[in-house]
C-alpha cells in the first residue's frame, strides 16, 4: 500500500525553486517489504531506490507527485502527493512577536520595558533590539504601537517566534563585528548585495538546530557602526552530507532551506563560481555542496523586506 504522505506547500527557497522532502514512510506490504520507492511528476522520474525519503527540487507553481511502491513479490501500488511551491512566503509578517521580556506573552510589562528605554538608540546604553520592535535602532512611539497592538490579541507568542526571539537575543552582542570574530566567527564571503557578508564559527556545524546558536551572522556594510559592519541576521547551516534530507528547522512550513553547488572558497574571505580546476590552480578550497542554509533577517530595519527566510532581501545592500 502506498503512502505519499499529506500535502506540501513551501516557499521559494533559491532562484524559482524550493526544496521538499516526499516521505513515503507509511508505505507498507502486509506480507512482505516494499523493496522500491519511485517518484514521479507526469514522465520525469524525480527518484528512484529503497529510501523511503527524498528530497525534490521543484520549480514554482502546483505540482502533482506519484508515489509508486513495489514490493518483494514485485506488485506495486500508487499514491500522489500534492506539492505546492509557493512565489513568497506563506507568512511574510515583517515583525516577530513583541515579547520584550521573553515571558512568551505581551502584556504591560513589556510596554513598561519599553517605555523606560524610549528614545534610546543603537550604541546607548538601555538599548536593546527586543525594545526596539521594528528594527530601525531607535525606540520610540512606533515601536510602542506594535508592542500595544501585540498586547490586544491576548495570546501567547507563536512557537516560530518565541524560536526567532531566542535567536535574536542570543545575537545581540555581535553587533559589533569584532564581538563575532572574537568569538570564532570567520568571513567566508565577500559581501553580496540581499545577501551579507557571511560571517560562519565551523566549529558550530552539526546536525542539531538551535535557533540560540547560529552557525552563521549576516552582516553589511555600515561605517556608522562600530566596526564598519551591521549586522542583519543570523543563518544556518546543515551538513548535507550528514542531513541529506530538507532539515527541520523553525516551527511551522516557512523556513525554506536552500543550497549553493559548486562554490570556490578563499582564504581571505572571498567565495566566486568556477571550475574545480581552477579553483585548485588559484589555491582555493572547492566545494560541490555548501550545505543547507537557511537566513533569519531578524535584524534588517523597516521595511522589512519580503519575508524572514528569503535567501536575497532587497533591503540588505549596504548603507552609504
Amino acid at each position: 500500500m502506498a503512502n505519499a504522505g499529506a500535502d506540501i506547500s513551501s516557499p521559494v527557497s533559491h532562484e524559482n525553486h524550493g526544496h521538499v522532502t516526499l516521505d513515503g514512510s507509511a508505505s507498507f506490504d502486509p506480507d512482505g517489504f516494499i523493496a522500491n520507492y519511485s517518484w514521479s511528476e507526469g514522465a520525469t522520474v524525480i527518484a528512484s531506490g529503497t529510501a523511503n525519503k527524498v528530497v525534490a527540487e521543484l520549480t514554482q507553481g502546483v505540482h502533482s507527485v506519484i508515489l509508486t511502491v513495489t514490493d518483494n513479490d514485485g506488485f506495486t501500488s500508487t499514491d500522489s502527493v500534492r506539492v505546492d511551491i509557493t512565489n513568497g512566503p506563506n507568512n511574510p509578517s515583517p515583525y516577530f512577536c513583541p515579547d520584550v521580556n521573553g515571558d512568551t506573552k505581551v502584556d504591560s510589562s513589556d510596554m513598561l520595558i519599553q517605555a523606560q528605554a524610549f528614545n534610546k538608540r543603537f550604541g546607548q546604553v538601555g538599548y536593546a533590539r527586543m525594545k526596539d520592535s521594528n528594527s530601525d535602532r531607535v525606540i520610540n512611539s512606533s515601536d510602542q504601537l506594535l508592542v500595544a497592538k501585540g498586547y490586544t490579541r491576548g495570546s501567547r507568542c507563536s512557537l516560530e517566534d518565541q524560536q526567532a526571539r531566542a535567536s535574536t537575543v542570543a545575537i545581540e552582542k555581535y553587533q559589533n563585528v569584532n564581538a563575532a570574530i572574537a568569538d570564532g566567527y570567520v568571513q567566508v564571503t565577500q559581501f553580496v548585495p540581499q545577501q551579507g557578508r557571511h560571517m560562519v564559527k565551523s566549529s558550530l556545524n552539526d546536525t542539531t538546530f538551535n535557533p540560540a546558536v547560529p552557525e552563521g551572522l549576516l552582516y553589511e556594510p555600515d561605517p556608522s557602526t562600530p566596526g564598519g559592519w551591521r549586522l542583519g541576521g543570523a543563518f544556518y547551516i546543515m551538513p548535507i552530507q550528514l542531513n541529506p534530507l530538507v532539515p527541520d528547522g523553525f516551527a511551522g512550513t516557512d523556513d525554506a532551506w536552500h543550497y549553493h553547488d559548486f562554490l570556490c572558497f578563499y582564504g581571505n574571505g572571498t567565495v566566486t563560481e568556477e571550475d574545480q580546476a581552477s579553483c585548485a590552480s588559484h589555491g582555493g578550497s572547492y566545494q560541490t555542496n555548501v550545505g543547507w542554509l537557511l537566513h533569519l533577517w531578524n535584524y534588517v530595519p523597516a521595511p522589512y523586506g519580503p519575508g524572514r527566510y528569503v535567501e536575497d532581501n532587497p533591503n540588505f545592500v549596504g548603507l552609504p
